[in-house]
């Protein structure tokens, strides 16, 4: 029994069981699963002007375990349609939300990026 299981119990067990009648040995893989963790978050207000270009990088320091599968960029709540000014970038660490040309009535607000996988 391993109690209070962390990340580093993550690997290869095996169990040797020996009795009168013989052997037997049964490896055991345990794969701990972990939620993604930010640690570099972006200021919580930036002042941008109006018709440059906003960039929001979404990058968990710690990806998590399984690998996150979705990020999806949220304005004031609602999520975020890639098309127009607005392009998502997915790659191996994360994911980059840019809006061009930002327009002050469309594009001000609250930014948000949610992080998920199988944890």
């Amino acid at each position: 029994t391993i109690q209070n299981v962390t990340r580093t119990d993550s690997e290869s067990y095996t169990v040797n069981v020996t009795t009168t009648a013989g052997s037997d040995t049964a490896v055991v893989n345990l794969d701990v699963y972990f939620l993604p963790h930010f640690k570099n978050l972006p200021p919580e207000v930036q002042a941008i002007n109006q018709f440059s270009t906003f960039k929001f990088n979404c990058s968990p320091s710690k990806n998590g375990y399984p690998m996150p599968r979705s990020y999806v960029f949220q304005l004031n709540g609602l999520p975020i349609i890639e098309g127009g000014n607005v392009d998502i970038t997915e790659g191996v660490s994360g994911s980059i939300l840019t809006v061009s040309s930002l327009n002050r009535s469309e594009d001000s607000g609250n930014y948000t990026c949610m992080v998920t996988n199988e944890a």
